[in-house]
């Protein structure tokens, strides 16, 4: 194909990244992530369009200063980016509702935290 064709580029992504900047490079292939001060980027630095779509995802700047969620039964928390990004996975015997992952922009969380749901009904027993 050749190199000017329109199928061949990538999704505007420059004014994207809250709380950061996105600098495109390479004749737009290639698009770097930046944090602004006080903020960590959570992802790759670094994206390149291939065959019209970017190969990473969007990253997220992120910081802390949230309050701390509300507790999700059955679930294990891990904490990621000094607390900035929580990792949500649910015991044996439940299943994850909702995202697994949530993060904080310094203020608020991106979403509520997911659910944990057992897999298994006491209703369906007592039949």
């Amino acid at each position: 194909m050749p190199r000017g064709c329109p199928w061949n580029r990538c999704p505007w992504i420059r004014n994207s990244l809250k709380n950061g900047r996105v600098k495109i490079r390479s004749r737009g292939r290639i698009a770097k992530f930046l944090c602004e001060p006080g903020y960590e980027l959570a992802g790759k630095r670094f994206a390149t369009c291939v065959r019209g779509q970017w190969n990473n995802p969007i990253p997220v700047c992120v910081s802390r200063g949230c309050h701390r969620p509300p507790h999700v039964d059955n679930a294990r928390v891990t904490l990621m980016y000094r607390g900035a990004v929580l990792m949500y996975d649910c015991l044996p015997g439940y299943t994850l509702e909702g995202g697994a992952s949530i993060y904080c922009d310094g203020r608020r969380w991106s979403t509520e935290p997911p659910s944990c749901i057992g897999k298994f009904n006491i209703s369906s027993f007592c039949k």
